[in-house]
């Protein structure tokens, strides 16, 4: 009968620490489960901010650049448009000219497209009007370009107080 109590008594002490040893585990397991799960929260809200500041950023720059097409765009109508003004003679350059006040010596200068008089073109004339619409041009370029990179780096110190 010594031999059956033994028996009953390793096999319940087996039971008995295979269940505990389970419980153990079931409570550890959820434990790194939990602690997995907070992990791969923290890594979607990292992942998930990271591509909406890229979103923003790429809005931004479409919005900047597209800005910066349509006044390119607007200034070259306007440029083509004072071209044909130009070539059809309703519309006259007028040269840049200093004039002394001789009351305070201060030099003044005019320079403005004048439309009250048909156009006198001389002979070099033409070539001189198309280097100044030209440069003009290239101006406009330089500023359009100029424009949307402040409008970037707007955006990106935005972006970066933001965070």
């Amino acid at each position: 009968m010594l031999k059956i109590t033994l028996i009953a008594a390793g096999v319940a002490a087996a039971l008995s620490g295979s269940l505990a040893w389970w419980a153990a585990d079931a409570r550890w397991q959820q434990k790194w489960d939990a602690a997995e799960q907070g992990r791969l929260k923290t890594e979607i809200q990292t992942v998930t901010k990271t591509v909406y500041i890229e979103r923003e950023a790429a809005k931004q720059t479409a919005a900047a650049d597209a800005k910066g097409q349509k006044e390119l765009q607007d200034a070259k109508i306007e440029i083509q448009s004072l071209r044909t003004q130009l070539a059809a003679g309703t519309l006259r350059l007028r040269q840049q000219s200093a004039c002394t006040d001789t009351a305070n010596g201060a030099a003044r200068t005019d320079t403005g497209v004048d439309t009250e008089r048909p156009a006198e073109q001389a002979a070099g004339a033409a070539g001189a009007e198309q280097h100044i619409l030209n440069l003009g041009e290239h101006a406009l370029s330089a500023i359009a370009q100029r424009d949307a990179c402040v409008d970037i780096l707007k955006s990106d110190r935005a972006i970066l107080s933001a965070q």
